[in-house]
Order: structure tokens, then sequence, then C-alpha cells
């Protein structure tokens, strides 16, 4: 005890003898930033977090405490390490690091209190990687309350430090124990103490002590850095390979019929009029249900549009990767249907009212096959609106449509064709066109016009149809309406859907429409994926697929002792699957327990019933989870190094 005794004696008189001026820049920084900071964390722990003791508040703070006590500690070690001459420099890094600092800190806050999600690594890499990308993103959801925030940030770090030293400075013109001579160990005392805390700080981030929602900055991006979710190799039986070989065999009694997939953005099921009829919001998807084919339990495989259009037009799973790789150069290890029906002389063109470069869709469109691509800033845009920070309203889609439908209509080109239509208007920002009228479906005001836009595209989708009807093309046409994924509105303390393995992002409608089938419509009730949709539109234009080592399974034919596996945007955050069953599973890879719903009983999954299962059954329904997962992870990898490269 003596010798600690005297260490922290030492300790003690060497920080007293730092000037005043110094204590009062530190202080002056940190002392208010922190403040701040324990602020926004009250405000997230009151949103989102219930207290039931006083003893979390200490679990809550602590580690923010250590964070300020660490830069506290690295700061004076500077300030003794460096000369007279060179401080002021050394002043002015330390404030841009902590306007860097403080920046992602507050971004990072509101991040968390519009989406629920909090800012790890991976989202931190992305944005700085695709920041051009997201700069209208990000002012989409810049208000005055978060613009009020970073600014008083922003002055606390750039300001409040200065006046303070020019405050002390007006109180003691002469800086205290000014010239005195420093103990050359003092800095490693400040530097051992800064190291300890940093220490302090990763252990309980390497073993996830705490909740996203309750830890700073610091502790989510170190717990998401040194994240290694162990997956294992995958089985031997789910050694997947590319998928370039497949061709189409015609049936000799086939006829070449036009196909046209129409996506709904950000749509979920349950607020169609497929799955609530009384709400009103789709009448058009309402009636040709009638005269389709409909699947009732249809899901997404990521809750993400580029992702999404992968297993849509390629019948493969896309890349477990927060970055679109699959918009690489042959960044998908298949013949995707566009092109496989392009051997078939048919024609395919891709329309969307997004901007063309979001996301690098042009290699994304020419990866899956398709010849044409319109994108929403080659479309006539006059007396047409925005309607969110990355495209136009979908009416943008029919005039440029009608005009290319001309070219095939009455003969005059009589190759078959493929058109996909990708809509917009239903992302958020939730923006209704001002010709829409507006229509009272819920007292929530986001909701109401996320709820409205859908109306909205629902008589796009209409008009779309109504093109081929008046051109002499709708009876050798098959329509699949579907959406890329749905929306979550706080159903389970998320908002949006990037991240999102709920039903609300993952349950989407699915109907395909053919004139000369269905009449009488019909229903698929087990569930499906987005995958299932090419084996089973190539059957229904009269192909086989010949070298067939796509993931879909033909949904009209009957299908047993299956399950259909899904996952977030970000990699390793969360995946599952629901079964023949209606089971879902979800493994959130341990950053929080994992649940299992019955989707026949509770389809809007308020009860987990893990607890019903014995320890081997969830033991298999994670491994189950986490084989297939690394079986993309495994089937990528391969691609990335069989892939033809461009000379």
């Amino acid at each position: 005890m003596g010798i600690l005794s005297s260490h922290f004696h030492r300790l003690v008189t060497g920080l007293s003898r730092l000037s005043r001026y110094e204590w009062a820049f530190a202080g002056g920084m940190l002392v208010p930033l922190g403040c701040l900071h324990l602020i926004l964390k009250a405000k997230r722990i009151d949103r989102f977090i219930k207290i039931e003791n006083p003893f979390q508040f200490i679990d809550i703070y602590s580690s923010d405490i250590l964070v300020y006590l660490t830069l506290l500690f690295a700061g004076l070690t500077l300030f003794m390490l460096v000369k007279l001459d060179a401080k002021r420099f050394v002043l002015v890094a330390l404030q841009v690091f902590m306007l860097i600092f403080t920046f992602i800190e507050v971004s990072s806050h509101n991040y968390f209190m519009i989406t629920g999600f909090s800012l790890d690594y991976q989202l931190l890499k992305y944005t700085i990687q695709n920041f051009n990308e997201l700069t209208s993103v990000m002012g989409s959801e810049s208000d005055s309350s978060n613009l009020g925030i970073l600014a008083t940030a922003i002055a606390i770090v750039a300001f409040l430090p200065w006046l303070t030293v020019y405050s002390v400075k007006l109180l003691y013109p002469i800086a205290s124990n000014a010239g005195e001579k420093q103990d050359r160990v003092l800095p490693l005392y400040t530097l051992g103490i800064a190291v300890f805390l940093v220490v302090c700080q990763l252990v309980p981030a390497l073993f996830r002590a705490a909740p996203g929602s309750t830890q700073n900055l610091v502790y989510l991006v170190v717990e998401s850095m040194f994240r290694t979710n162990a997956v294992g190799q995958g089985p031997e039986s789910e050694k997947l390979r590319p998928v370039t070989d497949s061709k189409l065999l015609k049936r000799a009694y086939s006829r070449s019929k036009n196909l046209v997939f129409i996506i709904f953005e950000s749509t979920r099921a349950g607020v169609t009029s497929l799955e609530k009829p009384s709400l009103g919001t789709t009448p058009f998807l309402k009636e040709m249900a009638q005269k389709s084919l409909v699947a009732r339990n249809a899901y997404a495989h990521v809750s993400r549009t580029s992702k999404s259009l992968v297993p849509i037009h390629c019948s493969i799973e896309p890349r477990p990767s927060m970055q679109i790789l699959e918009a690489e150069e042959n960044g998908i290890p298949a013949k995707c249907l566009p092109a496989l029906l392009a051997e078939q002389g048919y024609d395919t063109a891709y329309f969307q009212t997004a901007w063309e470069f979001f996301e690098n869709r042009p290699e994304l469109v020419k990866n899956m096959g398709f010849k044409e691509f319109y994108p929403g800033d080659d479309l006539p845009k006059e007396g047409f609106q925005e309607t969110n920070y990355f495209g136009f309203e979908d009416k943008i889609l029919l005039k440029p449509s009608r005009e290319w439908l001309q070219k095939r209509a009455g003969g005059r080109k009589k190759n078959p064709f493929m058109v996909t239509y990708l809509t917009n208007t239903p992302h958020h920002q939730y923006i209704v066109p001002y010709r829409h009228k507006r229509q009272p479906y819920s007292e929530v005001e986001d909701f109401n016009r996320y709820l409205n836009t859908i109306n909205y595209t629902d008589s796009v989708v209409r008009d779309l149809v109504q093109q081929y009807i008046d051109l002499g093309l709708y009876q050798d046409t098959i329509f699949v309406i579907m959406a890329d994924h749905g929306e979550a509105f706080w159903e389970h303390d998320y908002f949006g859907h990037s991240n999102v393995v709920y039903n609300e992002c993952m349950h989407i409608p699915l109907l395909i429409h053919d004139p000369q089938r269905f009449k009488h419509g019909r229903e698929i009730e087990r569930p499906i994926n987005q995958a299932d949709i090419m084996p089973t539109v190539v059957d229904m234009l009269g192909y086989r697929i010949a070298n067939n080592g796509y993931r879909g399974v033909n949904m009209l034919k009957p299908r047993k002792d299956y399950k259909l596996f899904m996952d977030c945007w970000h990699e390793r955050k969360c995946a599952g699957y629901v079964d023949d069953g209606h089971y879902k599973y979800i493994h959130h890879f341990e950053e929080k327990p994992d649940e299992v719903f019955n989707m026949k009983s509770d389809p809007l999954e308020k009860k987990n019933i893990i607890s019903e299962f014995s320890q081997d059954q969830v033991r298999a329904m994670k491994q189950n989870t986490l084989d297939w997962y690394k079986s993309i992870e495994n089937l990528y990898s391969r691609w990335d190094k069989e892939k033809p490269v461009a000379q």
C-alpha cells in the first residue's frame, strides 16, 4: 500500500503543476461535451429502455465516463510531452480530433433515434466508402432538432475551450506553476491510466457485455470490428456451385409469351388489399388477384432493394455483404433470367424511377442480363415530382414504357420481351405526389403517408397494365407483381428496413397474372420466397432449365420439409428461416436472444416461443441457419476466384 500511495501522491503532485490554462482548455471542452453526451444518452434511455433499479444507471453510464476520462488523460499526456512552442498546434489538433469524434457521436445518436439501430463499424465503414451517395440520405433526416444538437456540440468543441482559457487568463493573468519543472515520469503515469481505461472499455466490448442501445460509440465500433460470429465451414452437402452454364430448353408445344416484372418498393404484404381487403390501399392488386396466382406467404431474402433484385431475377441468394458487390463486374455467380431469355430471342429492358448510379445500378442491371436500361435520370421529368432523396414519382415511367411497347405492338417487332419496372414512391421519405388524393388510412402521419404512397403506386401499376391492354399485348404477357421488401414502423423497436427480418420487412405481396390461366384465381398458402419466382415463370413460359443449379423451386409443384432462409443487410447481424410448418427462427449472432415465432397463430411476431423447444432443437435451428449462411459466403468466395476477369 505504501508504494501505491507514493505513486498516487506523485501523480497528484505532478498534475497540480500543470498550467491553469491547460486545465481550462481540457475542462472547457470535455466537461460540457460530456454533459451533452450524457443528456443524449438519457434521451435514448427514456425512449427505449425501462430502468428497473438505480444500479442500472451505473452500468449504462459507466462506459461514457470511461471514454471521457480516457480522453482527459490522453490529452494531459500530450500536454506534458509537447514543448511550449508546439502546444498551440497540439491543442488545435486535439480540437480537430474531437470535432470528428463529436460529429460521429451525435450522428450515431440521431441515427439510433430515427431507426432504432446502433451505428457500428460496418455501417461507419460503409458510410465513409459511399459518402457522396449517402449525403442526400443523411440530409433527408437533418431536421432542426438534429442540426441544433450537432451545432451545439460543434460549438462546444470549437469555441468553448478557448473562451474558458480566455476567462481564466482574465482572472489569473499569470499561469499557475508557470516555469516549474515537470516530473519526467508523469507522462508515463497518465499514459498508463489512459491505456488502462481503454482496456476497461475493450474487455466488455469484446465480450458483448451490454446491448448497443446503452453503449457509447467507442464500444460499438470496437465490438463490431472484432466481431467474428463464427459460422463454421458449412456442411459438405451445401457446397454450392456457380450457375453459369445453364440454359433454357423450349417445350415443343409452347408459344412464346412476354414477361413483365413490376416491383413495389418497400411494400409489406400486411398493408396491401391482398392481406387486408378493408384497408383499400391497393384496389388494383385486389382486382388482379381474383384472376391470378397469389402467394399468401411470400418472403424476401434481405430487406435491401439491390440485394433483393438478385434472387428475383437470378434465383440465388445475394452476397451476405453491405456493399453491393453484385454490381461489380461479373458480380453474380449465375446466369440470370434476362440473359437466359435473351438467348431465346427475347428483348429485355429495365425501367426504374430512381437515379441511375444509386448503388451502381447500371452494372447490376447489366450483370442480370438486361440489354436496355432506363433510369430516372434519363426519363422525361417535366411535370413530375421528386418523392425522395434518390428518385421521382412512379408516373414518370408511363410515357417511356408506352413508347417502348409501341415499337413491339402490332407486329412491328416480333420478338417476345421481358421488362422489369422498379417503382420508388413508397420508399422513405414517403412523399405523396401532390396530384394524388390522400386518404385517411391511419392517424399516424408518417404511416399514413406511407400507405398513401402505396395507394399511388397501385394506380401506376393499373396504368402500366392498361398500356398492355391498349396495345394488344396483354393476352400474350405474364405479369409478376411483387415487392422487393417491406418497411418497419417500430413494431419491433426498429424503423426502416435494412436490418429487420421480422414480417413487417420480409413478408411481401406476390401475385402472378397470366390472362390464359388462373381465371378463377388460385392461392398458395405454403411459404415461398423470391428465388422461387424465376423457376415458376420459366415453366409458365414453356421452358425447362438445363444444368439447373438455381436455388428456387417452382412454386406450382408440391414441396415438403424445406426452409426459406433470410438475413440482414449487415454481415452477420441477423439471419433465420421460415420452414414449411410456418415456424420462423431468427438468430441474432449473440447480440440478443434468438427467437422463434409461429407464423400461423402469431403473424405479427409478438410472442417468442423459443422456450417451448428443447435445447437440442434450438441448437439444430441455429446450426441450420449458420450452415446456410456459410454456404452462401463460400459460394461467393469461390466465385471471386473463378469468375472471368475483363482484359
